[in-house]
């Protein structure tokens, strides 16, 4: 709200001056040459002391027979804004549109070599990459002889029938341990794609881990995972899903646990996915220890065994 105080005639009559005492214009007028009386200060009403100035807006009416004072409305101005951003942004539209338009220019072709995409899973040829170097000692240690499952630093419950007792030749096989104890369950035997008589099945292994270089814990679950898609399933392999990958803990030890989906395609084999698990320990030595389990799907009635063993997993006193 204007203070009030003497302003320019708004009639526009003369050079004079007229006060406006707040709400409206006066009566009492002035010459250009004329030196306004000082007015008292307006004491605001009762009603109006404290009541903000948001909240209500006061019309002004101006006295009878004086041309009302319009302040410029700022609506125009904003009008204005919108359209010039209206063009340009239809300005901008038809240009994207003709760069849409215009034929995109091949590549050339270059002589420089490409990188080959990943190959979704590992084959024989690329075991080596996965697994460590051959030729260390395999050689069984001395384990207690009673109801667990030793190898490495590890144990577990040894599961009963169908589940065999250790064979230490199968132990031996794996590439990437040594010290191995292992259990296995025959789900098929089937003729493979050369005329062998094969069996299929379900496998339980713990030893101590071969590296070829130190690793985190993840990383030696990589290292295992990888090896063991390159030298047992092999070029069989269709896709693998790993799933699962966390932190772990077994006896108060820090482990990795990470468990895959693996799709097979053997010629006369009826299973065509098996799941497989990897815990990877760090039980305190120079190296890690391991537990490692694979599944046929079409065998679930063997899952009991192996999540028996993952309860059980302890680590033993070198």
């Amino acid at each position: 709200m204007t203070q009030p105080g003497w302003y320019p005639d708004p009639t526009g009559q003369g050079e004079g001056s007229r006060y406006w005492d707040g709400n409206q214009w006066t009566d009492q007028v002035l010459g250009a040459q004329s030196t306004p009386t000082p007015q008292p200060p307006r004491t605001p009403a009762p009603s109006e002391a404290h009541i903000p100035a948001s909240a209500s807006i006061q019309m002004v009416t101006p006295a009878p027979g004086l041309p009302l004072q319009k302040k410029k409305s700022p609506r125009g101005f904003i009008i204005g804004i919108i359209a010039g951003v209206v063009v340009l942004a239809l300005v901008g539209y038809l240009v994207w549109s003709l760069v849409l338009s215009s034929p995109t220019p091949e590549p050339e072709p270059t002589t420089s070599p490409t990188a080959a995409s990943p190959s979704p899973s590992p084959t024989a040829s690329t075991a080596a990459d996965f697994c460590p170097q051959q030729g260390f000692d395999k050689a069984r240690k001395s384990h207690p002889n009673d109801d667990r499952v030793y190898g490495g630093q590890l144990s577990y419950p040894r599961a009963s029938a169908p589940w065999t007792q250790e064979n230490p030749a199968e132990g031996s096989s794996l590439p990437f341990g040594r010290d191995v104890g292992d259990q296995y369950a025959e789900v098929h035997t089937f003729t493979d794609g050369e005329g062998n008589l094969t069996s299929w099945g379900a496998s339980m292994f713990v030893g101590e881990l071969v590296t070829d270089d130190e690793m985190t814990l993840q990383e030696a679950d990589a290292m295992v995972r990888g090896c063991i898609i390159a030298a047992f399933y092999d070029a069989h392999v269709t896709d693998f899903e790993v799933v699962s990958p966390e932190p772990w803990n077994v006896d108060g030890y820090d482990a990795w646990y990470s468990e895959m989906v693996v799709a097979i395609d053997y010629p006369g084999l009826p299973t065509t996915t098996d799941f497989v698990v990897v815990v990877i320990v760090d039980t305190g030595g120079s190296s890690y220890s391991f537990f490692t389990a694979d599944q046929p799907a079409d065998a679930p009635g063997l899952q009991g065994g192996i999540d028996e063993a993952l309860q059980g997993l302890r680590v033993e006193p070198v």
